[in-house]
């Protein structure tokens, strides 16, 4: 099973909720979450990439994104990015995590980082679990 939390349909995709109610444990082959990091309060991300871990199969794969809190201040101080768009980031975000700190939070649930990628102010993880 493929699975896709928060962007939308995507053809070949099972659109779910962060919860992923109804998905047995081990069943998922994939979960596209690349704007999912921010959607969750900093004191719940551990026990949701928890979840996310067990509903993958072996060998599975979690694309996971966010913005990073760095970047995203040095772009707000640089005025590199609009009000507006600074304003709608920071009131659609339950918290920011920087890259660093992200990475080593999956590493300790579990997962095995295939690839990281900083794109201006977001990133993008893939994760494995073994």
């Amino acid at each position: 099973m493929k699975v896709n939390i928060g962007n939308g349909d995507i053809k070949g995709y099972t659109t779910a909720d962060p919860g992923l109610e109804g998905v047995h444990d081990g069943q998922c082959v994939e979960i596209l979450a690349p704007n999912a990091v921010n959607m969750f309060h900093y004191a719940n991300i551990q026990d949701v990439l928890k979840l996310w871990h067990s509903k993958l199969r072996v060998g599975g794969t979690l694309t996971l994104g966010g913005y990073d809190l760095v970047e995203f201040c040095k772009h707000v101080i640089r005025y590199a990015i609009s009000k507006e768009e600074k304003n709608k980031i920071i009131a659609e975000s339950g918290c920011f995590f920087p890259l660093d700190e992200i990475s080593e939070l999956v590493q300790i649930v579990g997962f095995k980082i295939l690839k990281k990628q900083l794109n201006g102010i977001s990133y993008v993880l893939e994760l494995t679990r073994e």
